[in-house]
């Protein structure tokens, strides 16, 4: 696990990580981004003390047409934690498809 206080992107410094030693697994947290990538291209910037942003490195047991549906797993599971952690928000704490968590109608997690 390596925590940054400051990246351009944790998917790039686990690309960059995992280029240099295929044999490792990666967490790479940050506490901000500076170029962070979205979906369709989109960029992805943080200021810092405000999100968590991470990604993740490791063995993939599933096959490539089960990988698809890591997004919709991990969307539930941050869904499911929060609730553990929240329960009061269980009225307010709701999914967008495929893998947003959104409160109150602002996106929390995605």
């Amino acid at each position: 696990m390596v925590f940054a206080k400051s990246l351009d992107s944790t998917n790039l410094e686990c690309q960059r990580r995992f280029q240099a030693d295929t044999s490792c697994h990666w967490l790479i947290l940050a506490d901000e981004q500076q170029g962070g990538r979205g979906r369709y291209g989109r960029s992805w910037e943080s200021a810092p003390g405000v999100n968590i942003y991470l990604s993740l490195v490791w063995d993939n047991p599933f096959s490539p047409s089960q990988t698809g549906y890591l997004n919709l797993l991990f969307g539930l599971l941050v869904w499911e934690s929060l609730l553990e952690l929240y329960p009061m928000l269980h009225d307010r704490l709701t999914i967008k498809w495929p893998n947003d968590v959104r409160l109150g109608g602002k996106k929390v997690a995605g």
